[in-house]
């Protein structure tokens, strides 16, 4: 070939058959130069040019064919069919070009079975952000031999355009054919919640894996709406540590665990969490917090109160250490904490009252008294109908006259208390009423309150007790 370039070197014979002797051995940049010198010699034909624009292509100088084609006369690559998959091939890049995706679906149009540039064609416009053009050429990708590969991309971007009821198709038809990752599982799950198809969505669960090797969170959202926190807190376990939103996950996990009073579970999960040098705060609160609700108050206030000891303690943490004080019969080292709670605008009027309850534990009936009066003027002056309010001035004035009975002024005590204190009253309103009458009325009289409201049915220890030595001393009196 190259004896012939050299002794009739103005023909374009010799360079085209140097091309393609370069392209049967693979080598198509130095085919493309041979039939573009072809082309420019005496004989060179526009043949020579769609030679050397399909030579480019296969070399992967898609930029470079694409320029060449452009030049390639239509009537001569329509001629051949490589031809016409060769150039729309090169022109993949352009999209989304109107006049590249015009000849990509002109081809398509004229050879339907060509999988190859239809799934090219798919990820161009993908990748070209026009996701709908994909989906228009993928449906017959979806029923071919590799059926899965497209089904997985046609719910990927049906995903993308919120085509919800085309995701779903995709995604159970990869379901049904077991094939679908467990990725993908936990997807269809959420998207058979998002449709309402709960009873469809618990089913699917039921049969999918929790070991999600990927970074996803379809597994996890779709386990937080079912309610399944067993499972979400062994999935967010699993999960590893570098995922995004990692620490998120696992302060959700503790969250609904909480939610559902599963409190060994949440600690189990938060504790080597909250243990780890440089814990967050709200981790070690969340931890002190577990720790008093699962019973584990001691182990509790060592958490709380280097948290509670800060210049601005969360109110949650001074809260709990107050309930872990007490819990632990340290009821004025309770009171110490919980009078900082009193005026904090977060601190409710019924959590007030439970705080005056640590008050009188304290031995601080002034501070109970006075919490308790404050409490019954908020509630009097509601304008609210609502039976809470009527419920929290009856509390107040419990709580005001128990005040008073540690405070050792049993009158007033009694005043206030015969006047709210019902059978239906908490154990403490009939303590405090009894003792008040007891003082004031004699034993005799609050022996006989005590019978009219069958006291001794209610299981009051206390109670019981102290009207069993009362009812010694009438006794020994008589």
């Amino acid at each position: 070939v190259r004896a012939g370039i050299a002794s009739r070197p103005a023909l374009a014979l010799w360079p085209r058959r140097l091309g393609e002797s370069l392209m049967r051995r693979g080598r198509a940049a130095e085919a493309a130069a041979g039939f573009s010198d072809a082309f420019v010699r005496q004989g060179g034909e526009p043949a020579d040019l769609a030679q050397a624009a399909a030579a480019l292509e296969a070399s992967g100088d898609l930029t470079a064919a694409a320029e060449v084609w452009s030049k390639v006369p239509r009537g001569v690559w329509r001629t051949r069919r490589a031809w016409q998959s060769s150039r729309v091939r090169a022109l993949l890049p352009l999209l989304p070009a109107e006049e590249a995706g015009a000849a990509i679906d002109d081809y398509l149009r004229l050879h339907p079975d060509d999988a190859d540039v239809r799934g090219q064609a798919v990820e161009a416009w993908a990748r070209a952000g026009r996701e709908p053009r994909a989906l228009a050429l993928i449906e017959p990708l979806a029923r071919g031999p590799e059926r899965a590969r497209w089904l997985r991309r046609e719910a990927e971007l049906a995903g993308r355009v919120g085509d919800t009821p085309r995701a779903t198709r995709a995604l159970r038809s990869l379901v049904g054919m077991s094939r679908a990752r467990t990725e993908e599982h936990w997807r269809l799950v959420n998207l058979l919640l998002d449709a309402g198809e709960v009873n469809a969505a618990r089913s699917m669960a039921r049969g999918a894996d929790l070991r999600v090797d990927s970074c996803s969170e379809d597994l996890l959202r779709a386990l937080v709406r079912l309610g399944d926190v067993t499972s979400l807190i062994d999935a967010v376990g699993r999960r590893p540590a570098s995922c995004g939103r990692q620490a998120e996950w696992q302060d959700r996990a503790v969250g609904a665990a909480v939610a559902s009073e599963r409190h060994t579970e949440a600690l189990a999960f938060l504790e080597p969490l909250a243990s780890r040098p440089g814990a967050s705060l709200a981790r070690r609160l969340s931890y002190g917090q577990l720790l008093l609700w699962s019973g584990r108050a001691p182990e509790a206030c060592l958490v709380l109160e280097p948290i509670a000891s800060s210049s601005t303690p969360p109110v949650e943490a001074l809260d709990a250490l107050a309930d872990a004080y007490r819990a632990t019969a340290r009821p004025v080292d309770a009171w110490h904490v919980a009078r900082r709670l009193v005026g904090e605008r977060e601190t409710s009027d019924r959590r007030r009252l439970a705080l005056a309850e640590i008050a009188l534990e304290a031995d601080a009936p002034r501070a109970a008294l006075d919490i308790a009066e404050d409490v019954g003027r908020r509630a009097a002056g509601s304008t609210s109908q609502a039976g809470s309010d009527a419920e929290l001035r009856q509390a107040a004035e419990v709580m005001a006259g128990r005040a008073l009975l540690v405070g050792s002024d049993p009158f007033a005590a009694w005043q206030r208390l015969a006047a709210v204190v019902k059978a239906s009253s908490p154990p403490p309103a009939h303590r405090a009423l009894l003792e008040a009458t007891a003082a004031v009325r004699g034993v005799r009289a609050a022996l006989e309150l005590a019978s009219e409201w069958k006291v001794e049915t209610t299981g009051d220890v206390d109670r019981l007790a102290r009207l069993a030595a009362w009812a010694l001393l009438v006794g020994e009196r008589s």
